[in-house]
């Protein structure tokens, strides 16, 4: 592929906006982490005037030094609607990788990263049955820090996914774009059931588009919109090491609209002009992990919600699985699948007409795959 001078000239000034905006957002995040690291001072001292237990203190000052490293990038893509993806993503990856650091807490702690990068590419010379030359490429790395000590337990989790898809006189075009993280305290009652609180946090890096046949692309999704956060509180099962099921019979759901134009046309059930729509319900979440033979490996999760204050009978699904399989230490094929119904997101139908559809994605591929040692 050959590229011309003005392509060049657009990707040097592509290269140079992204570079300032990276220095901008780790100068912010760097004034932004000091800020928090003197909040978490003055509660540590708090806490140890009020002579609280050892383990809940170091808990408590954690839970308070991830929120607000979480909350930071987000108040000030409210403020400013810039750096948004760059500012939530390191913000994220600096929380997530600094669990482990927490003084005294560090032997409880354990950790580890795997990333994925799968490639696909297609060329066609003389090609008597026709076609197109075409490539994509999609990246999912995920990150958990997870802390266990006597009875209390806390669970983290980072998944980060982003793909396209170029086929050749066409534009590039996203083809997978997820922000997953859920952090979740539990503290255990025996018997295999704990007391827990959760929350879970999702979006999208990028916009999202529609290609009409006879017009101009139509924005149908942005970072934060949709962004769904839930905060939930209740009971966590778990007979067997590797499956979690969680029941909450007091949940609260927030969906974020932040686009402009997707907000005031009342897109993903707030209503027009509104950014957020708050839904109160019940909540069950079923995690199961296991090892199919050697080297292929199973995930799956299921998250279900029912709004107690908006037609209870219809349930949001987001049902997610991946099959992983490593041919070696560098390189494995995977296969990742998600379903998912919300009642509160309108999709269009053949006769035109805007109504809740079941939603469905697959992307198979075969690629460069590494996980980093864990760390206890």
């Amino acid at each position: 592929m050959e590229f011309n001078g003005e392509q060049l000239q657009q990707f040097y000034n592509l290269a140079i906006d992204y570079g300032m905006r990276i220095i901008i957002g780790i100068i912010i995040l760097i004034i932004g982490f000091r800020i928090i690291k003197w909040i978490s001072k003055v509660v540590r001292r708090k806490m140890e005037k009020k002579d609280l237990d050892h383990s809940l203190q170091s808990f408590l000052k954690s839970l308070i030094s991830i929120t607000l490293k979480i909350l930071l990038p987000m108040y000030i893509y409210i403020k400013t609607n810039k750096m948004k993806q760059i500012l939530i993503l390191a913000t994220l990856l600096f929380a997530l990788t600094g669990l482990q650091a927490q003084e005294d807490t560090t032997k409880y702690w354990e950790t580890g990263t795997s990333g994925d990068i799968t490639f696909s590419q297609t060329s066609l010379t003389n090609w008597a049955a026709g076609g197109e030359d075409s490539y994509s490429a999609n990246a999912l790395f995920k990150f958990y820090a997870n802390y266990k000590k006597n009875k209390s337990s806390w669970e983290n989790n980072l998944t980060m996914g982003y793909g396209f898809v170029k086929i050749i006189d066409d534009k590039l075009k996203k083809s997978t774009d997820e922000i997953d993280f859920q952090t979740k305290y539990g503290h255990d009652l025996g018997e295999y059931w704990n007391y827990s609180a959760l929350f879970n946090f999702k979006s999208q890096f990028t916009k999202g588009y529609r290609y009409p046949a006879d017009g101009p692309r139509e924005t149908i999704s942005d970072f934060m919109a949709p962004g769904y956060f839930i905060l939930s509180m209740g009971m966590d099962y778990k007979p067997v090491e590797n499956l979690s099921i969680f029941l909450s019979p007091i949940t609260g759901k927030t969906t974020t609209v932040f686009n402009d134009s997707l907000s005031d046309a009342g897109a993903f059930g707030v209503e027009p002009g509104d950014k957020f729509l708050n839904e109160y319900g019940g909540y069950v979440k079923m995690v199961y992990s296991t090892t199919i033979m050697e080297n292929v490996n199973l995930q799956t999760k299921v998250d279900l919600f029912s709004g107690y204050n908006n037609q209870p009978e219809n349930i949001d699904v987001d049902w997610d699985f991946v099959l992983n399989m490593k041919a070696n230490q560098y390189f494995s094929a995977n296969l990742h699948t998600r379903l998912v119904y919300d009642h509160d997101t309108k999709i269009e139908q053949e006769d035109g007409t805007m109504a809740p559809k079941l939603q469905f994605k697959e992307v198979f591929g075969f690629g460069i795959s590494y996980s980093f040692p864990e760390k206890k």
